[in-house]
């Protein structure tokens, strides 16, 4: 295994080449224990090594993916070590495909199950909500269960969208996440037993922006 200390970025994990023999492992040099693994088969995953209850663990962050690159991995594992250092522990595994109750709550597979059912083929937005979801849902909650994302985390999801450039806000782009994360938790509240309520409820979106005047040419004025 090949461990070397670097400046990580998107830039760099891009360009790097996997290894015929062996894995490689680099540390960043902002968040403890974060690392990129890169698998003989070209693979990079993000993981966090980190000791809990004198055991070390290797904590998998999620894939390097372009909707999903080093300030989400170093904001994932921020969380992750805040809830250790809590009292929460390390984020237990679960299995995504649905073979076991566990599974079947997760984000991804009930994400996965509203594209295959309620989306494709049926509404005209799908592409537009699979890349909503491939940009800032799945990064964001993939891993975790569904029942267990609160409305501030909601809210903290689409401020981030929203103000992304505090000097350009993006409203129509934060209103669009919170509709389509919302339009979500409608179709698996059934699925959903410890939800009381849809937790897109309350949860904080942009408002509407005002509508701009638009003054008539001189050629739109001699139609009237």
């Amino acid at each position: 295994m090949s461990n070397k200390t670097v400046g990580l970025t998107d830039a760099k994990i891009r360009g790097l080449i996997p290894s015929t023999t062996s894995r490689i492992e680099l540390p960043d040099h902002i968040i403890p224990g974060l690392r990129i693994r890169v698998g003989q088969s070209g693979i990079k995953t993000f993981i966090l090594r980190k000791r809990v209850g004198g055991t070390w663990k290797n904590i998998t962050i999620g894939p390097f993916k372009e909707y999903f690159g080093l300030a989400d991995a170093r904001k994932k594992a921020r969380s992750i070590l805040l809830d250790i250092e809590n009292g929460k522990g390390a984020p237990r595994p679960a299995k995504e495909d649905g073979t076991t109750l566990t599974g079947r709550l997760m984000f991804t597979f009930l994400w996965n199950q509203y594209l295959e059912r309620a989306v494709r083929g049926h509404k005209r937005s799908a592409s537009e909500i699979e890349r909503i979801g491939n940009k800032f849902l799945l990064p964001r909650f993939g891993d975790r269960m569904a029942d267990s994302i609160s409305r501030a985390e909601i809210t903290a999801l689409v401020e981030d969208v929203t103000y992304r450039n505090p000097q350009k806000p993006t409203l129509r782009e934060g209103r669009t996440v919170h509709q389509r994360l919302s339009a979500f938790y409608s179709w698996a509240m059934p699925k959903l037993e410890r939800l009381q309520a849809n937790p897109c409820q309350y949860a904080w979106r942009p408002p509407l922006g005002k509508p701009r005047d638009r003054f008539l040419t001189d050629d739109e004025i001699k139609l009237f």
